[in-house]
């Protein structure tokens, strides 16, 4: 059951990537992930938690990773375009303020709230349980079903707004839908399960290159290849080290260093070879 959060942050890794033609776009590498994060550490900070229980953190969780993801959007944006360094430039300057900000929170708050605020900063499967799941099936199934209707067009947006629009895409409705779901997907995702960071830039990127670039198989590809590696991530995290367990947003985090490493290495040597010519 713990695979449905995998499930909505890999499928949406893919759709941000082809929206935004950037391959490093992935909610923890954009920032959104610490957008998320810092809302929820305000929200254990002022109390929500204790006067609503968990699903107060996982509303403020969902509602800081879309304002998050909606303020990248705005602050890359020029004009009608959404260049990919932009975007990028944007995720870390966000990232790095709401890290910034959160660790100012947690110095600011006594010890069993900081142990909790750092424990969900990581992410992990431990405190998910069914009937959080069953919630938020419904809104990730639904946002799944609108999405996959949409993968001939972002087939052509991987190419750019000008050829989408050429081969008769309705560019402008097209993203903000896109983007919308995409949205409400990452925060729902996050809100569950917490910042698991790297499953949308690993699976993606290692479908692709041996699918190929076809959203719509890619796409359905993507969903159960995020579920898979996030049960077999857990599953070492609770086995590594036994009994002691280990969070599950380390694990994926030791994985998608080098892995985002090697993709960027991949950019740049695909940049001087265009350079050259």
């Amino acid at each position: 059951m713990p695979a449905h959060p995998s499930t909505g942050s890999s499928w949406c890794a893919c759709r941000v990537q082809a929206l935004f033609r950037n391959p490093l776009a992935e909610p923890y590498t954009l920032g959104i992930s610490s957008g998320s994060s810092l809302a929820a550490v305000l929200a254990i900070r002022l109390g929500i938690e204790g006067a609503f229980g968990g699903a107060g953190v996982a509303v403020s969780a969902l509602a800081g990773a879309i304002a998050t993801l909606i303020l990248i959007e705005r602050l890359a944006r020029v004009g009608k375009t959404l260049p990919p360094a932009t975007i990028v430039l944007a995720g870390v300057t966000i990232s790095m303020f709401c890290s910034a900000a959160s660790v100012l929170i947690q110095y600011t708050s006594d010890f069993s709230d900081v142990s909790h605020m750092l424990a969900w900063m990581i992410g992990g499967l431990d405190s998910v349980r069914l009937v959080a799941v069953q919630y938020a099936a419904l809104p990730i199934g639904i946002g799944l079903l609108l999405l996959i209707v949409y993968s001939r067009e972002l087939n052509a947006l991987a190419a750019g707004p000008d050829v989408a629009a050429s081969l008769g895409v309705a560019v402008t409705r097209t993203e903000t839908i896109i983007f919308a779901v995409s949205s409400v997907l990452v925060g729902v995702a996050i809100a569950l399960t917490g910042p698991i960071g790297f499953i949308g830039l690993i699976v993606p990127h290692t479908l692709r290159a041996v699918l190929g670039p076809d959203h719509r198989l890619l796409m359905p590809a993507s969903m159960f290849g995020g579920a898979t590696l996030l049960v077999i991530c857990d599953t070492l995290a609770r086995t590594l080290t036994a009994p002691a367990g280990l969070p599950t947003g380390a694990v994926t985090a030791v994985l998608g260093g080098p892995f985002f490493i090697v993709i960027l290495v991949q950019r740049k040597r695909y940049a001087a070879m265009w350079g050259r010519a």
